[in-house]
């Protein structure tokens, strides 16, 4: 059994996680509703995709280090 110290502070990266996939470009093409309909304009698509690429990039750099779990 982990110490709960550990449980908890395994939920950083998982909510994380989570909350980025709010920003990344598969909902770039889906309504409210859920349904593929590409309601943005080709201009604003395109710089959504810059930013999130720039941003995908920079998080991509951070180092995580490992914790001695022993």
């Amino acid at each position: 059994r982990n110490p709960m110290s550990l449980n908890y502070g395994s939920l950083g990266p998982l909510i994380g996680m989570c909350f980025i996939h709010c920003f990344d470009v598969t909902g770039l093409n889906l309504d409210e509703h859920g349904n593929r309909s590409p309601w943005w304009s080709a201009r604003a698509a395109d710089r959504y995709v810059i930013n999130w690429k720039c941003l995908k990039d920079q998080l991509a750099n951070y180092l995580v280090k490992e914790a001695n779990m022993t």
